[in-house]
């Protein structure tokens, strides 16, 4: 039987090889364009660094702008013209108010969030199988490759489950290993991981830290 995932694993590594040579005997830019689900630089099985031959761009989810098909919001443009930020932010605050129709964008958007393809799903249980799926690969293959664990697909979606109920706060890592039974140096690297598949932001916090 063969093995597809050593097979695909032996390619990746000898693709960036000949990627540095290719672009090192031809220097023109723009001749490849690599995509995928993970951060390049923490592939530690992918030890070409290609510095000085590649850069690196991160996708976001789309925006309601881009969901609805609407104009892009101004706000930028009005911030940079105005002489008065106090009266401009009464102003916007105002006219969120008063638009009714943006909040139940928002809400719309929370529901199917900014993934191209399954954001414009309209069936409410096509949408969510295909998020469910979505969320498997993720978490049962992309961060694997970043971090080779033994973990099971249930724990680490209760963990990813416990960080969505505390996003915004401190993370307390002897207070998630009291629920998740989790240690903290499993935390730690399952926090990298989350972060290089795109699933998750760390945010940096200003002051003492309170474990």
């Amino acid at each position: 039987m063969r093995n597809t995932t050593s097979s695909t694993t032996k390619k990746r590594l000898t693709l960036f090889p000949a990627l540095k040579e290719r672009v090192r005997v031809n220097k023109r830019p723009g001749q490849f364009i690599l995509s995928g689900p993970v951060r390049f630089t923490s592939r530690k099985a992918i030890r070409e660094s290609l510095t000085g031959r590649i850069v690196n761009l991160e996708l976001l989810p789309m925006t309601m702008s881009e969901i609805k098909q609407m104009d892009v919001p101004d706000i930028l443009p009005k911030i940079m013209e105005s002489k008065n930020l106090m009266q401009l932010s009464d102003k916007i605050s105002y006219e969120i108010k008063n638009r009714q129709h943006l909040i139940e964008q928002v809400e719309t958007y929370e529901r199917r969030g900014g993934l191209p393809g399954i954001c414009f799903i309209r069936d409410e249980k096509m949408r969510q199988n295909k998020i469910q799926e979505q969320l498997r690969t993720i978490l049962d293959r992309d961060i694997r490759l970043i971090f080779p664990t033994t973990l099971s697909h249930h724990q680490i979606i209760q963990f990813v489950q416990h960080l969505a109920e505390i996003e915004g706060t401190p993370i307390q890592y002897s207070k998630i290993k009291r629920i998740t039974k989790l240690s903290e140096e499993t935390q730690k690297k399952l926090l990298y991981a989350l972060e290089a598949v795109f699933l998750i932001r760390i945010m940096p916090l200003d002051g003492e830290r309170h474990d």
